[in-house]
């Protein structure tokens, strides 16, 4: 771990070649604690430094199967439930809210669409919006919006100045995803982001992350 440069980690490891979620820190920005863990998430406790708030953000892997990703989603309500503070549920939904959001292939999945907002909704969340490229997904000639974060409303009234950057792919057939808090002049945190397992075996993976990351905190 030490030659990507961060503090800490955890791991859920990939079935095969497929899932898997690494999360990576940096112990001086503050703490991340892990309250939950599964093959398709990552529920956690992240307190920033400073007298910083404190939040909930759970990280995403929904699998491309729709049964198993029915799991993913029973146990998001499940923590939906007892949340009362901000949280925030980042990353790969192998879903898409509307047609828009994919291109090629076969026309969108209207029932999987609908289903998919549902969801959102049962948990009391909404779309963070974005800004980049509008697809985080392409394979066989297809485009899909499949990257999401979602907050609910204690993480809107918390953070009403998140952005949330779709950045370059790198060696993967997903977009870097990177949410920045604050927009404050000169604020110089590093803020923890959620990426794919793959991307640690390319040799340019530190160089292009720690760019990417001052670009967009500049």
């Amino acid at each position: 771990m030490k030659s990507t440069g961060f503090d800490d980690f955890f791991v859920v490891e990939a079935e095969g070649f497929s899932g898997g979620i690494w999360l990576l820190w940096h112990k001086h920005w503050g703490s991340l604690e892990v309250l939950k863990s599964h093959r398709q998430f990552v529920h956690t406790r992240v307190t920033l430094n400073a007298g910083g708030p404190k939040m909930l953000i759970t990280f995403t892997y929904g699998s491309p199967n729709v049964t198993l990703r029915d799991v993913l989603w029973r146990e998001l309500r499940t923590i939906a439930g007892s949340v009362t503070e901000s949280w925030a549920v980042v990353r790969d939904f192998n879903s898409y809210l509307c047609a828009s959001d994919k291109i090629g292939g076969g026309p969108p999945n209207l029932v999987s669409m609908n289903k998919f907002r549902d969801r959102i909704e049962d948990c009391s969340l909404s779309d963070l919006g974005y800004k980049g490229p509008p697809f985080t997904w392409e394979g066989r000639g297809v485009r899909k919006r499949i990257d999401w974060a979602l907050g609910n409303t204690p993480w809107v009234q918390t953070f009403p100045q998140v952005s949330v950057f779709h950045l370059p792919r790198l060696k993967s057939d997903h977009n870097l995803i990177l949410i920045k808090l604050f927009e404050a002049p000169g604020d110089n945190l590093q803020r923890p982001f959620h990426f794919l397992a793959s991307w640690l075996t390319h040799a340019d993976f530190p160089r292009v992350v720690d760019g990417a990351w001052k670009d967009n905190m500049a």
